[in-house]
């Protein structure tokens, strides 16, 4: 690679986009199909090559001087090196350090130093800095499968599913929790379950976009379970719950405007169950049409569509106000504490640009995230910590408390299976949504 850039004439750059530096789990498959696709586009454009190393680095080799064929100031790959670093730098604990900019021949020493340091730690640990070379190790290819295991029966289907409870957290006098009450209750696909069902044998780590596809294929009999289930008791029924508790399920934009759907909407008006349905940012984007009839077909049944998969990055690149939906999900990341002061004034306005009522902060697994929420003015939550309120709620009422712990509450509350919720003495309390506990 580096002998490559020296042999080649007139200016050139080296980009190397450090993925290996990427806090963990990352670099996840999505992060790779990414980086390569704006990576490789870069690459036609500036007559480049692109190397793929062995630690997932990925390194662009182009051409830096001015040319006929470049539009515009942003089409440069210095302004590319600024746009990989806002994509990817927020999963870093080192965003500055994920992208690197070699002018060549002027800086050659530093992109040889790097080039020498990855091939003496593949030699060292027996890992190739190629596809073939990896082959020839006798890595094993990567096979998919292409769609869901099939399912023998209805209780095979529960397994896979999961319950949260979303809650309204208010304070009073400064930050801290003073009260709380539960709002809605989600039904959804586990993807930790859903890829163990139907992930090859390979050891392949979870992949975020081919679940999201399984579980698309799965939205017909999630319908149904949740239509026969809906108007009675038990985990995935909504009988006995206050009467403005909702209830929450995510399905694909396709799913929503077909007359299957319709029977549900129709089930929950004549049963008098608030319904929310939750449609991923990225699906919504890359279909706005069929994002809107989704979106209309709701509301014209009286009911809410949610935009889910949202991060802090993603508002920083795109503006969800204007796919106008009800309520969006903001994903916590301990990142948001750490935020410089530019970038938590660019949150906070694109988060008030949103309404703060319509925001819910998703994965609030922990005490920090409930509080930088409510900091910022946010008062739905759903996440681990929010479970474990709610719990704390019940065994507060509860008269079967006494023979069970905290964690017990919490898990048989997330399952959707009788046999995971078994040894509740009081599953009518489980189902309510909780009493409120009153202040905190």
């Amino acid at each position: 690679m580096a002998r490559r850039a020296a042999r080649t004439p007139g200016e050139r750059a080296a980009l190397v986009l450090h993925l290996s530096r990427l806090g963990p789990p990352a670099p996840q498959p999505h992060h790779r199909r990414i980086a390569r696709a704006l990576l490789t586009e870069a690459a036609q454009r500036h007559d480049g090559q692109l190397f793929a190393l062995g630690n997932g680095d990925l390194v662009l080799l182009c051409r830096h001087a001015p040319s006929p064929a470049r539009t515009s100031a942003a089409d440069d790959p210095a302004s590319l090196k600024d746009n990989l670093a806002r994509l990817f730098g927020g999963e870093s604990a080192e965003p500055e350090a994920m992208v690197s900019l070699w002018l060549l021949p002027a800086q050659e020493v530093f992109l040889i130093a790097y080039a020498t340091e990855q091939l003496g730690i593949a030699e060292r640990s027996g890992n190739g800095l190629s596809p073939a070379a990896a082959e020839r190790r006798g890595a094993v290819p990567v096979t998919l499968p292409a769609e869901p295991a099939p399912f023998a029966a209805s209780a095979d289907f529960t397994a896979l599913l999961q319950r949260r409870t979303g809650a309204l957290i208010t304070r009073s006098g400064g930050i801290r929790p003073h009260s709380f009450r539960p709002l809605f209750r989600e039904i959804a696909l586990s993807p930790a379950a859903l890829w163990a069902r139907s992930a090859p044998a390979d050891g392949t780590g979870p992949d975020p976009w081919l679940v999201r596809h399984f579980a698309h294929r799965l939205d017909d009999p999630l319908l149904a379970l949740i239509e026969a289930a809906l108007p009675g008791p038990g985990p995935l029924g909504m009988a006995g719950a206050p009467h403005d508790f909702a209830l929450h399920v995510n399905l694909s934009v396709r799913t929503i405007v077909k007359e299957r759907c319709a029977h549900l909407f129709q089930l929950c008006r004549s049963i008098g169950v608030k319904i929310g349905v939750e449609v991923s940012l990225v699906e919504a984007a890359a279909a706005p049409e069929a994002f809107e009839a989704a979106r209309a077909a709701l509301r014209r049944s009286g009911f809410r569509i949610v935009l889910g998969g949202v991060s802090h990055q993603t508002l920083r690149m795109v503006r969800p106000r204007s796919l106008d939906a009800d309520l969006l999900k903001l994903d916590w990341s301990a990142r948001l504490l750490r935020l410089a002061e530019p970038d938590r004034a660019a949150l906070a306005a694109a988060l008030g640009a949103i309404g703060m009522e319509r925001v819910i902060l998703n994965r609030a697994d922990g005490e920090e995230a409930v509080l930088w929420g409510l900091a910022q003015g946010v008062g739905r939550f759903v996440g681990h910590h929010v479970e474990v309120m709610l719990a704390a709620g019940r065994m507060l009422t509860c008269s079967a408390a006494a023979g069970c712990t905290l964690g017990q509450c919490t898990e048989r509350a997330a399952s959707a299976t009788a046999a995971g919720r078994r040894f509740c003495r009081n599953p009518v309390l489980l189902d309510s949504g909780a009493p409120s506990p009153g202040p905190l």
